[in-house]
């Protein structure tokens, strides 16, 4: 790969997609939804390592993120799949006893009408922070399964980061790598188109899709048999989103 445009991108979600979709309908061979995820992940960063060696070394930037570094986990909100929210809410339910589940959906149920008629704006300058993240040491507990677009977001000055956070004016992020930023939030575009035509397909506001996947023990089986288990309007931000995404998967699945 000797550079990272648009047409590639393009491509690659669609590439996604369609492996996805495959996946889902059987065409490709069996394989759990968690296992299907993981996959996707470990995908989206190798190519995201692909895109980043592939820019010359002087004009490459190199995040500065690090564990316990957590200003971005109090100003943006998150947008994540059905596909996602599924996979972590089976993380959380194997790596959490009882007590710390039920405290979790505590939580989370606290935050979820809080947020709910929240614009993105409104939820920076509120900093709240997300409900899986350890406040005492400011560290994702969902780590290993945390959403594409937490994954593909970085910053190159964390300077830039403290004061984002001071201000809570996201409208100019912070310096980052933008091959790794891109290459994961198209990724996360083929995870929607995915989902196809038939099943909620996203984007979900994170906190009030873990409170639909954790409350019901059948939401991955209901989503898979293509049941409508996730609503995207008990969100401001995802009404306003939903749609355009909506027309992209219809014009991509036609």
């Amino acid at each position: 790969m000797t550079e990272i445009s648009q047409p590639f991108l393009l491509d690659l979600a669609r590439s996604v997609g369609r492996d996805v979709r495959g996946t889902l309908a059987g065409d490709l061979g069996t394989q759990s939804l968690n296992d299907l995820v993981d996959e996707v992940y470990a995908f989206a960063t190798g190519v995201a390592e692909e895109a980043t060696a592939s820019v010359p070394e002087a004009k490459r930037r190199l995040p500065v993120c690090r564990a316990g570094c957590d200003s971005c986990c109090h100003v943006h909100a998150v947008f994540v799949t059905p596909a996602e929210a599924l996979r972590i809410s089976a993380y959380l339910r194997t790596s959490l006893d009882p007590l710390g589940l039920t405290r979790l959906r505590a939580r989370i149920e606290a935050l979820a009408p809080q947020v709910a008629e929240m614009s993105l704006e409104e939820r920076a300058k509120a900093r709240l922070p997300c409900p899986l993240l350890d406040e005492s040491t400011g560290q994702c507990t969902v780590h290993p399964v945390r959403p594409l677009l937490c994954r593909g977001y970085n910053s190159c000055d964390l300077g830039a980061c403290l004061r984002m956070y001071e201000s809570g004016d996201t409208r100019t992020p912070p310096p980052g790598n933008v091959e790794h930023a891109a290459v994961h939030k198209y990724v996360f575009a083929g995870l929607v188109l995915g989902a196809g035509r038939d099943r909620d397909s996203g984007p979900l506001e994170l906190i009030h899709a873990l409170r639909t996947a954790l409350a019901d023990l059948d939401a991955e089986a209901r989503w898979l048999a293509g049941e409508s288990v996730f609503q995207f309007a008990d969100t401001r931000i995802a009404r306003e989103r939903t749609p355009e995404w909506r027309a992209f998967v219809e014009a991509e699945t036609t």
